[in-house]
């Protein structure tokens, strides 16, 4: 992705030389963040982690008759399980150094640093991201002055189905959805990397999808109208998903927790020669029903 850029003869008119304009690209979205929901941590020390509570529904299982004038049902206990999930810091630091302040205007160091405070919040969402994708386990500080790890998604999974590399087909798509279904989650989001949304593509017959006119065809499958398990499935493509992977999820019973953010915080040390801010993110995430989400792994590439 490319922003804009000057000629090079409107470069050398500008202000800054040609040599100091700058193209930015790479990849700015994150697709599993921006999907789901979030809540707040309130009243709670962040050092003891977060926690709640899932409660499985139940099904009716089990013989239930009773004969005419028998006593009461035996009392049932429909218990709870504690879930848990540590709170993770992500920041970054940016700013200028005092040989930069000595050459540079008042305006050019505004605009340099907010090029940079725009460049180091991306980098922020980016870890985010990364670390809400991730399957380590969540990791608690031994010390006050340790490091906390949240646990990724992937830790919390219930089914986590090994396709033995085998290629991917439409029965193992339907067999994770149904999967979901049955325990009473419902899919609104398969996430997959970008070599499996083109095998996803060819499974769906994107070319008999036909845009405006009937004059070219659709090569990109963006949404399942009606699988029999769950109906409107979007389909997003995420770089950070390993080429073997696909998710499903139901984006509604997935949260991001956030405790604290810090959005250019002024930490500039009076011992440096220096200007410095901070974008700084406190989180966690949470997933409300363990089979809010499956994954489908190891798939041949």
């Amino acid at each position: 992705m490319a922003d804009a850029f000057l000629s090079s003869h409107e470069a050398i008119e500008n202000e800054q030389s040609f040599y100091n304009v700058i193209k930015n690209t790479g990849w700015e979205d994150c697709p599993f963040f921006s999907s789901i929901g979030s809540t707040t941590f309130d009243n709670k020390d962040p050092k003891k982690g977060h926690t709640w509570f899932y409660r499985e529904r139940p099904d009716g299982s089990g013989a239930n008759a009773h004969a005419e004038g028998s006593i009461r049902a035996d009392a049932k206990s429909y218990e709870s399980t504690l879930l848990k999930n540590e709170l993770q810091i992500i920041k970054n630091t940016y700013g200028v150094t005092g040989s930069q302040k000595s050459v540079m205007s008042v305006e050019g160091k505004a605009n340099f640093l907010s090029e940079q405070s725009e460049l180091s919040a991306l980098d922020n969402r980016m870890a985010i991201e990364r670390a809400l994708l991730g399957n380590s386990a969540p990791v608690a500080a031994a010390t006050s002055a340790g490091v906390r790890t949240l646990g990724g998604i992937s830790h919390y999974l219930t089914v986590d189905t090994d396709a033995a590399t085998a290629a991917l087909t439409w029965a193992m798509i339907k067999d994770q959805l149904k999967a979901m279904w049955l325990k009473g989650c419902k899919a609104n989001y398969i996430m997959t990397s970008a070599a499996q949304k083109d095998k996803l593509d060819v499974i769906l017959d994107t070319k008999k999808q036909y845009s405006r006119g009937d004059t070219s065809y659709v090569d990109n499958f963006s949404m399942i109208a009606d699988t029999g398990y769950a109906k409107n499935v979007k389909i997003i493509v995420n770089p950070f998903v390993a080429d073997d992977d696909m998710f499903f999820y139901d984006s509604r019973l997935v949260k991001a927790v956030l405790h604290r953010s810090e959005k250019g915080k002024d930490i500039t040390d009076n011992n440096y020669d220096r200007e410095a801010y901070q974008h700084l993110h406190e989180l966690t995430m949470q997933i409300e029903d363990p089979y809010a989400m499956v994954r489908l792994g190891n798939l041949a590439v």
